[in-house]
């Protein structure tokens, strides 16, 4: 109702509605509609009360005196008794009139005079308003509440679920004053939570309408975790609202503190079986299925902390991830990388004729030409393509034409001819009306990304073909498992289930890169940096950046170059610079593969499960981290600069913690100062990921980074790059953005 709250109260077995008017003008035709909705019940009452404060007088007196308020009483003449109720909360007695008669109500104006009467009518009021489903939440299945006290309950109540309306905020207001009854000396009004505010700035004005002097400040402990730093007040000058307790341990812990009095502390909401909850404002029914303590062991739950009686969740600790080899391999990465390490096979960063910018690029000749992937296919068309099969699609470009001729070789020794033929995506459009509906299809891909040209093929067969669908594809290479997934889901899942999507391999890389890329792109735009990054970001089509995906080394201004005894692949490779390519999809893959849902996971491979402790994700509210020791355990640069382009920003954030910040302060130190040494040889890829704020620590930790390092920077070409880069990550010109 309009600024009104109304609510039922039976007394003497008489039918009453209450109308509560709170602080400030309200208008009559509120009143009117009020009365009306009141009088239109099924079984109407046989008064209605109107209450307000005793300040208010004035104000109701003059909406009464309205003459459509006058009418809608005439039409209530003999049948309902109206009635107002001025309370003087501080003194706790209310003055009565009678407006509308009805004798067997009218007994009610001498009774409101009674202080306890109107303890009854307010006791009916906080029944109404706490009477919301949501009060009371339970716990998500397999979890409890891991309370600000230290104790565990399966439910929470959350008091602020009932301060949903202002007329209700007033309410409870007016009856915690009447509650109080005076307090001349009252300089605080204390709350646990915040959350519980509109109620304790409703209570002030309320205590202000008796006493223009009376103004008390409003001050939020933060329920136990801020109840030590709370100074004792003097007797008499504060009272403490605490917004629910299960158990009423707060209010006890307050009392105990500040040696209050028994009128100078109120729990808003406890259980009706809670030792001492006659001095709460109102009780709730215990939930049958509540729980805590010993029966909350017995269920086996997870805690779940919160913050206050907000029912906020509290980040917990990060979660630091170190990768090992026993726990994070990428059997699809090291079979790509043990296969074409001798090879430019795969590139970065590079435009092709079709439009397309691909940030891993892959050489699919070389690929439909490799030994392995030829005995795969062999097998593949032996034991997977149907003998049905009437003709062979492929993706038009010239290494999935070649996979397209040899898959074609393959069937003719089998002695399967393609009657419809081999055609390219783009001709075969013209010729889908002479496809035998019935017989199968070969459809190829040497090297494909999301699979939009597949999916291409896919629907304009639609209309023309019903028979079976195999897709094979020699690689596919992309950001994340969600895009596999969906590629081959569309498909292969038909209502006949005759489709089948076969891959060599499949390599998730993850968004960083290309993060990376682009962010390096816009520190193009400052001109000290120009010289270093702008031949990066001007190369021709189909050139990509090759050995140089990393910046140099600062020693011999050479592409940084790949150790022996790579923790992520075989024995094998010669060592050199070429490799760079792959060793950012291996590190891609690894951070992708610790990043993908369990459900995602292609577990067909050999590598193990990831358990919770070792995956970049939580299921909690929790930042999740690269523990900052990888840096030291793979201390080869072209591996530490493979972390730093395909880390996530947020897993290379160590700007919250104290202990992860220092450390990589006292490492980017050491790396700066040994920038012409082995150690510091990823130097230039360290300051770029701090320019570009992939790399974070606090700002004061930064700082002496700056102070430390940039007095030892010469006016060597490298050092000034160096110099620029550290200063960009505190700057605050136009292109930075995300300050430290």
């Amino acid at each position: 109702m309009n600024s009104l709250f109304m609510f039922p109260w039976k007394h003497e077995e008489i039918e009453f509605r209450v109308l509560f008017k709170g602080p400030g003008h309200i208008p009559a035709s509120y009143f009117e509609d009020a009365i009306k909705s009141a009088a239109q019940t099924i079984l109407y009452p046989d008064g209605i009360i109107v209450i307000a404060l005793a300040d208010d007088g004035a104000d109701l007196s003059s909406s009464m005196q309205d003459e459509n308020f006058k009418a809608s009483l005439r039409r209530l003449a003999g049948k309902i008794g109206v009635y107002t109720c001025l309370i003087n909360p501080e003194q706790k007695t209310a003055k009565t009139k009678k407006i509308s008669k009805n004798t067997k109500s009218d007994f009610i104006t001498s009774a409101l005079r009674k202080q306890k009467v109107i303890s009854l009518i307010l006791s009916a009021g906080l029944t109404k308003a706490f009477g919301s489903d949501g009060l009371v939440l339970p716990a998500p299945p397999g979890y409890h509440f891991q309370k600000p006290s230290g104790d565990g309950s399966s439910h929470f109540i959350k008091a602020e679920e009932a301060l949903s309306r202002s007329e209700i905020v007033d309410f409870i207001a007016l009856t915690i004053a009447f509650k109080m009854g005076q307090k001349r000396n009252l300089k605080t009004i204390y709350i646990d939570t915040m959350g519980i505010s509109s109620l304790a700035y409703a209570l002030r004005e309320i205590l202000r309408s008796s006493s223009s002097l009376l103004v008390p400040r409003i001050v939020s402990f933060r329920s136990h975790d801020g109840l030590e730093k709370v100074p004792a007040p003097i007797p008499g000058t504060a009272y403490c609202i605490i917004s629910a307790s299960s158990s009423l341990s707060l209010e006890k812990l307050w009392r105990t503190k500040t040696n209050c009095a028994d009128d100078e502390v109120i729990t808003l909401l406890t259980f009706n079986d809670t030792p001492g909850c006659e001095n709460a404002l109102f009780q709730l029914e215990r939930p049958k299925d509540w729980a805590e303590r010993m029966k909350l062991e017995l269920r086996g739950t997870k805690g779940m902390r919160t913050l206050g009686e907000r029912f906020q969740q509290e980040q917990m600790p990060p979660k630091k991830v170190a990768l090992t080899k026993d726990y994070h391999p990428s059997e699809e990465a090291k079979e790509i990388s043990s296969s074409f390490w001798d090879k430019d096979f795969l590139n970065i960063d590079v435009s092709t004729e079709n439009g397309k910018h691909r940030t891993f690029h892959a050489n699919g000749e070389l690929l439909v030409q490799h030994d392995q992937f030829l005995q795969w296919l062999r097998k593949q068309i032996r034991s997977s393509v149907p003998a049905s099969i009437q003709g062979i699609i492929y993706q038009d470009d010239p290494s999935s034409k070649i996979l397209a001729d040899k898959c074609r070789t393959l069937l003719e020794e089998y002695s399967i001819t393609l009657a419809w033929g081999v055609r390219s995506s783009t001709d075969c459009e013209s010729h889908l009306t002479e496809l035998d509906q019935e017989r199968g299809l070969l459809v190829v891909a040497a090297v494909v990304g999301q699979g939009q040209m597949l999916l291409g093929i896919s629907r304009d067969l639609r209309p023309h073909h019903m028979g079976s669908k195999i897709y094979i594809v020699g690689l596919q290479i992309c950001e994340t498992a969600r895009e596999q997934h969906f590629l081959k889901t569309n498909l292969a899942n038909t209502k006949d289930q005759t489709n089948r999507f076969l891959t060599w391999n499949r390599l998730s890389t993850g968004p960083g890169l290309r993060l990376s890329l682009q962010q390096e792109l816009d520190l193009n735009s400052d001109p000290e940096l120009q010289p270093l990054l702008s031949h990066r970001h001007n190369r021709q089509m189909n050139v990509g950046l090759g050995e140089l995906s990393f910046l140099p080394t600062i020693d011999n201004n050479s592409p940084l170059s790949l150790r022996r005894d790579f923790l992520f692949w075989p024995e094998g490779y010669t060592p050199c610079g070429k490799h760079a390519p792959l060793v950012l999809a291996t590190i891609g893959a690894i951070l992708e593969r610790a990043r993908t849902p369990l459900s995602l996971l292609n577990q067909a491979r050999s590598a193990p499960p990831l358990l919770e402790i070792h995956r970049l994700s939580s299921d909690i509210f929790q930042q999740v981290l690269l523990d900052p020791h990888n840096f030291n355990r793979f201390n080869d640069g072209i591996i530490q600069a493979a972390i730093l382009r395909q880390a996530l920003p947020s897993e290379l954030d160590y700007s919250y913690t104290d202990e992860e910040s220092g450390f990589m302060r006292e490492f980017l130190i050491k790396i700066f100062l040994s920038r012409y040494k082995p150690q510091g040889e990823a130097s230039l890829e360290f300051a770029l990921a701090i320019a570009m704020r992939r790399l974070k620590i606090k700002e004061a930790d930064l700082l002496v980074v700056q102070e430390r390092v940039i007095p030892d920077l010469k006016n060597e070409v490298s050092d000034i790059y160096i110099r620029r880069l550290l200063q960009y990550a505190t700057d605050d010109s136009e292109g930075s953005t995300d300050k430290f």
